[in-house]
């Protein structure tokens, strides 16, 4: 199995889910297709801790399934993994001005949970990414998990908590300056599932 780290970020900032996984465990059929988009409200929220010991909280709230990709959950057929085979994932997108967050793991059809590393791995089966005003987080250890699962139409609900560097995009980062680790903390969300994704370059 892959596993997956989640990171963070800083300051009036917010989060982007992507990152590298360890092999999933029993990764479940994906349900079939054919289910209308519905609209929904969708949130998500966390902690953010620097450095230095400061916190903020950090709220996203937006309209979800109107495009029927951002704003929403749905279950994707993705790259194959390391053995030639095709896995569907979980894949969310929230997003609400200019703050983004993005995630995929395998966890379908049931509860699960998976640890991201990186913002994402090059099979995109496990993920976590997050931007925001000129910053980005990426994972060092973010631990995502899915507590409640549901069919299309229905709201998916999740926890995530660990840390992550905080990126400033107009830095330059080597060993020496190495970007600062933020921890994530009480990390929640309740996203509206949409319609599947059963081959690339859309829906159904």
């Amino acid at each position: 199995m892959k596993k997956q780290k989640l990171i963070l970020g800083l300051s009036g900032l917010l989060l982007v889910f992507s990152a590298c996984a360890q092999k999933p465990a029993a990764i479940k059929k994906a349900p079939a297709a054919g289910v209308t988009n519905a609209e929904g409200v969708n949130t998500l929220s966390y902690t953010l801790v620097d450095e230095k010991g400061a916190s903020r909280e950090i709220i996203i709230t937006s309209t979800g399934g109107k495009t029927g990709f951002l704003n929403a959950v749905r279950v994707d057929k993705m790259h194959t993994d390391d053995s030639g085979e095709n896995h569907p994932v979980t894949k969310a997108d929230v997003s609400s001005g200019n703050m983004k967050v993005t995630f995929y793991i395998p966890v379908i059809n049931s509860t699960g949970t998976a640890e991201a590393t990186y913002n994402t791995n090059y099979t995109h089966t496990v993920g976590w990414y997050a931007a925001f005003d000129g910053y980005r987080l990426s994972p060092q250890k973010v631990m995502i998990t899915v507590t409640q699962w549901a069919e299309a139409g229905g709201y998916i609900e999740g926890i995530f908590s660990g840390t992550a560097s905080l990126i400033n995009e107009n830095k330059i980062y080597d060993s020496d300056n190495p970007a600062p680790t933020c921890t994530i903390k009480n990390g929640k969300f309740r996203i509206l599932r949409v319609k599947d994704q059963t081959s690339y370059g859309g829906e159904g």
